[in-house]
């Protein structure tokens, strides 16, 4: 073999081991590339299910939530209604007695109870807080004035506004449930005038 000439084999030889590397390589750098790209599927399929388990977590609270601010906001209500019939009112003929105070604050009592559990529960609805809290002051004065105590408001013009204040519960508390007017019949019920008599 002559100097500065490359043996045969070589030539055959180099192809055939470059190809061998190459496509060791390829085969090697495609496997890393599809392994990889697998655990990333993993990983973020595993973040989609912890996400999906999370909001499902996060529905079931917010479903059992609104049930109990629901039914404590139906005992709210129905214990200022059956407040309404110790509201003076001359047009329906009701005037407060003393006879009345006890069974007044009771009522009172276990509306201001659910009215801090209210407050407690409240997330950013102070609308429901602010008007409950004003029914209730309302039912003090009536109680002190059914003792003969002057109060402001006046019995006669606090009763025009019990009944306002209730509409306006009604609907702060169903606007806050995302409740339709039909939905619930707490929370829907048309105010009857004081007593259940109609006009």
């Amino acid at each position: 073999m002559p100097s500065g000439q490359v043996p045969q084999w070589l030539v055959i030889v180099l192809p055939l081991i470059g190809t061998l590397v190459g496509g060791l390589g390829g085969a090697l750098g495609g496997a890393f590339l599809t392994a990889r790209a697998a655990r990333k599927r993993e990983r973020e399929q595993r973040q989609h299910d912890i996400w999906k388990q999370s909001e499902a977590h996060a529905i079931a609270i917010k479903s059992e939530w609104r049930a109990e601010r629901l039914q404590t906001y139906s005992k709210f209500l129905s214990l200022l209604d059956q407040f309404r019939k110790y509201v003076p009112n001359e047009k329906f003929g009701v005037v407060v007695k003393k006879s009345d105070t006890t069974e007044m604050h009771e009522l009172n009592l276990a509306a201001w109870e659910i009215y801090w559990h209210i407050a407690l529960i409240e997330d950013g609805g102070e609308s429901v807080t602010r008007i409950g809290k004003g029914l209730l002051e309302l039912q003090i004065a009536f109680m002190v004035a059914a003792h003969g105590v002057e109060v402001s408001p006046k019995p006669k013009e606090g009763s025009g506004q019990y009944g306002k204040l209730l509409v306006q519960l009604r609907t702060a508390m169903r606007n806050e449930l995302g409740v339709s007017y039909h939905a619930s019949s707490a929370l829907t019920t048309t105010p009857s005038p004081p007593f259940g008599m109609t006009s």
